[in-house]
Formats: structure tokens, sequence, C-alpha cells
């Protein structure tokens, strides 16, 4: 009697959930001549704030809104949606703007690396 194989399981770790999913964007401000990793964990927009906090030193509940600048010249306001999107690894140059003696706008524009 030949003996029957279990079926294949579905490796979990090929399909990450949103909140195993790691993204790594490289962030600098104009003034600065080398990049910093900003590891989005998980990649929200929370995540997002938590990682600017991170390097920056920018408390993230004192960030009012987070913005894209795209290489078109136009200006979105982030959502959760848009930071799915970002790619493993890209580049941002990262614009503060301050609203008053707390609150900060962050705006992060597109880098051209060619």
């Amino acid at each position: 009697m030949p003996i029957a194989c279990p079926p294949k399981k579905i490796k979990l770790e090929r399909y990450p959930s949103l909140n195993d999913r790691v993204v790594l964007l490289y962030a600098k401000q104009e003034n600065e001549e080398v990049f910093h990793p900003l590891h989005l964990v998980p990649p929200t927009l929370v995540g997002l704030a938590w990682a600017i906090e991170n390097k920056y030193k920018l408390e993230a509940k004192n960030i009012r809104n987070i913005y894209k600048r795209c290489k078109k010249g136009i200006t979105v306001q982030m959502d959760d949606d848009m930071v799915k999107h970002y790619s493993h690894e890209d580049t941002v140059l990262l614009e503060v703007h301050q609203i008053d003696a707390e609150t900060h706008d962050i705006t992060l524009v597109e880098y051209d690396t060619c």
C-alpha cells in the first residue's frame, strides 16, 4: 500500500502581512551629505512618523502632516496606501517645515540618484 504524501503547506513567510513587512527608505535633508536609513515598521504613516522621530529627533506626535512631492512637482498629502507603494531602498529628500514652536510638516521629495 503506497504512502500518500501530506498536502503541501503554503509558506507564510512568502506572503508577509503588512505588519511583518519592512520598508527601508534612504533620506537626507538638503544640507546633509549622506543619507540616513528610515526603517518603516510597519510600512504605514505611523511607522514613517516613528522612523522620522528616531533619526531626526522630531516627536512623531508633533508631526502634523506628511507630504510627498513627486518629480513632476505635484505635492500630495500622504496616507497609508501611499506609504505601501514605496519600494525598498527608495531615496528621498526630507524637508521639515516648522508650523509653530512644536508642530512640523514633513515633505518627502523624490530624489533621482542618477
